[in-house]
């Protein structure tokens, strides 16, 4: 049966895989970003950063929602 649809249509088939490939990309990309996320509250609590550079990290921190 989906032999015969992916033959008739192999655009459907393209698509299908396409747009499986995308969600599963999609996917990966949100738990990077959320991981990034969670990286940077820990280093901003820790001011896990060189000692000449505490005021801009604090200030980026603070301007971006992150406790200091």
């Amino acid at each position: 049966m989906f032999n015969n649809i992916f033959k008739s249509a192999p655009v459907t088939f393209i698509s299908l895989t396409s747009l499986a490939l995308i969600t599963i990309g999609a996917g990966a990309m949100s738990s990077s970003i959320a991981h990034l996320k969670e990286q940077t509250a820990i280093q901003c609590v820790n001011h896990d950063w060189p000692t000449d550079k505490h005021d801009i990290h604090i200030e980026w921190c603070l301007d971006n929602g992150y406790e200091v």
